[in-house]
């Protein structure tokens, strides 16, 4: 979960669904379907589109459903 693998200064952060979606590679919709069912979206506004992320329900939200944030690829073992 990237707002788990990110350090933010503050306990929420502003963000955009086409920045989540260059970042990950999932739809748009699918992303806003997904942090609505987590229940971590703060506030959304309506004129850019940008919305609030509580990194502190994304924590929680991680804690309870017991989600394992190690990467799946060792970035060691990764030849570039």
């Amino acid at each position: 979960m990237i707002f788990m693998r990110t350090n933010f200064k503050y306990k929420s952060h502003t963000f955009t669904l086409e920045g989540l979606q260059e970042l990950t590679g999932f739809r748009a919709d699918d992303i806003l379907t997904a942090l609505k069912s987590m229940d971590i979206i703060e506030a959304q506004r309506k004129r850019d589109g940008a919305f609030v992320i509580s990194v502190k329900a994304a924590e929680e939200w991680v804690k309870r459903n017991k989600v394992d944030l190690s990467p799946l690829i060792d970035p060691k073992a990764v030849m570039i």
